[in-house]
């Protein structure tokens, strides 16, 4: 009996002091644990805002100021030769960052592909001030890529959408839609 308890003893003396070697250790461990070192970079956000202006027989004579478009799509119908629409696109970097300005316009539908290359989009480029004509002959055009944007600052972008005079009367119940102008500001490593 006495072998017993004393087997008992040493069972039980062995168990606490697992016990406590567990807890010190642990113990040690949390207290010499070290921070996470943090690094914040800024923080990149845009604030895009497009105008159509004022010119009710779109000659490109505007009759004064603009208007703000916040409907999905720009529908071009009934469309003449020589029409132009003009445009202004209010860029605002309100991040924390400098970033690389892209500006691409997506989802250019038609309802008769013909109308692909008669129109055209002109505006002075942003990144080399040269007068730059696009036609949109595709879904997606891109304006242009990686101009730098500084935080806290701001690119107006005005632009012309042309209707080529060679457009004939086959396609004046024609239209075209473009879908969206997309703004894309990525940081600048």
């Amino acid at each position: 009996m006495k072998k017993l308890r004393l087997i008992e003893s040493i069972v039980i003396f062995v168990m606490v002091l697992a016990l406590l070697t567990t807890g010190i250790f642990a113990w040690i461990i949390a207290r010499f644990q070290s921070e996470p070192v943090v690094f914040t970079s800024g923080a990149i956000t845009v604030d895009a805002a497009l105008y159509s202006a004022n010119d009710a027989n779109y000659d490109g004579v505007l009759d004064g100021g603009y208007t703000e478009i916040t409907a999905a799509g720009i529908d071009f119908t009934n469309l003449m030769p020589g029409q132009v629409y003009t445009f202004r696109l209010i860029i605002d970097n309100t991040g924390t960052a400098d970033g690389h300005l892209d500006l691409t316009v997506k989802d250019i539908l038609p309802t008769d592909n013909a109308l692909f290359n008669l129109l055209t989009i002109d505006f002075v480029h942003p990144t080399t001030s040269v007068n730059t004509s696009l036609d949109l002959n595709s879904t997606d055009v891109i304006l242009f890529s990686n101009y730098v944007l500084p935080f806290e600052g701001s690119l107006t972008f005005d632009f012309t959408i042309q209707i080529e005079p060679t457009i004939n009367n086959t396609l004046h119940s024609e239209s075209i839609t473009i879908g969206y102008f997309e703004v894309r500001l990525d940081q600048i490593p």
